[in-house]
């Protein structure tokens, strides 16, 4: 399983903002997991910071937070380089994300394992993920605040940390010509049911 924490747009003093131009939870998925961190069982966060150019590709990608183990460090950079993509627009903007690597959910024996083969569902543990947080954006649509209302499981990482007081976030929002502030709430739930 990967929870893709969260994702913090940041400009260099540049006018043009980042939007992805492709769904960023697409961007990794369970089959980017390095096959050397599977074997080792190893897991963790990777913070990365992305240098984005004209054409709206990573032409540069900064561990910034380490997971502890360089494969799962090396591949979220060379997935992130491959997937990630934005707007086109001017050179040097740059993009963190945050992404979690964890191994697949524990079996009955309790030891960790990578499927070959189909599920038997009364035997295995299909833990839910949440993530909500809620920002407050003043009236020129930049980050007041930023807090996590529910995280499951816990996480090492503030889903906040790329999202920080002063970030535009756009042109901000408009009621009857006045500017107001705006209250953004995500919530994210990856859940597996089963139908009988």
């Amino acid at each position: 399983m990967i929870t893709l924490v969260a994702i913090g747009l940041a400009q260099a003093a540049l006018p043009d903002a980042l939007t992805p131009m492709t769904d960023p939870a697409r961007w990794v998925t369970t089959d980017d997991y390095p096959a050397e961190a599977l074997k080792a069982k190893a897991q963790g966060g990777v913070r990365v910071r992305l240098a984005i150019n004209a054409a709206g590709r990573v032409s540069d990608c900064t561990v910034v937070e380490s997971s502890g183990h360089a494969s799962l460090d090396e591949g979220t950079c060379a997935t992130m380089s491959k997937r990630a993509a934005f707007n086109p627009g001017a050179p040097n903007r740059f993009a963190h994300r945050t992404i979690v690597w964890s191994l697949p959910d524990q079996g009955a024996s309790g030891e960790y394992y990578t499927p070959t083969e189909p599920i038997e569902v009364t035997e295995t543990i299909f833990s839910d993920s949440i993530l909500e947080t809620e920002i407050v954006l003043d009236e020129q649509g930049r980050v007041e605040t930023c807090r996590v209302i529910e995280t499951k499981p816990p996480s090492p990482f503030d889903a906040c940390a790329d999202v920080p007081a002063g970030m535009s976030m756009g042109p901000g929002h408009l009621r009857d010509g006045k500017p107001i502030k705006a209250h953004i709430r995500k919530r994210m739930t990856i859940s597996t049911t089963f139908p009988e």
